[in-house]
């Protein structure tokens, strides 16, 4: 019986995401986890699209993500992390913020040498040289870019 339902489940997989994509309403973004696109969501990746074609979703998200008139364009999310909009903040909804690190400044007093511990002892510590122009730390993760932990999904919007 268990392996007849996990049979039927898989067999309709594709048509059960299809079906339910009708109880999401135009507009609707959500993040995806397989290549293979469910029908009637658009992949957020910028692209323009011709208003007369997609008058629904049109009506809903309108120019907030570029509009000439005869085109619309779809929210580009691509390697994005989204924010939640909070009505009366300084932001307006579909509106982009570029990477930035909030200003600031560092002061110590040290010697040449100093351990800073992992845990509840110093017997896993990170060692830092210290000098006045220049602190460099060791054994952390370093990367080209700031950023969270992660995982990549692909964001979609209802049409």
């Amino acid at each position: 019986m268990l392996k007849n339902l996990k049979t039927k489940l898989l067999n309709q997989n594709n048509y059960n995401l299809n079906i339910n994509s009708n109880l999401i309403p135009t507009g609707c973004i959500i993040s995806f986890s397989s290549y293979e696109l469910p029908e009637g969501f658009l992949i957020c990746d910028g692209s323009q699209l011709l208003i007369k074609d997609y008058p629904e979703l049109y009506s809903i998200i309108g120019s907030i993500y570029g509009n000439d008139g005869t085109n619309f364009n779809l929210p580009d999310f691509r390697g994005c992390f989204l924010r939640g909009y909070k009505k009366g903040e300084s932001f307006e909804l579909g509106k982009f913020q570029d990477h930035a690190l909030q200003s600031h400044t560092h002061t110590y007093t040290a010697p040449n040498t100093q351990y800073m511990p992992r845990g509840d002892d110093r017997t896993n510590c990170v060692t830092y040289t210290l000098s006045p122009e220049t602190s460099t730390p060791n054994n952390c993760n370093v990367a080209e870019e700031t950023r969270p932990k992660n995982y990549a999904v692909i964001y979609l919007i209802k049409y």
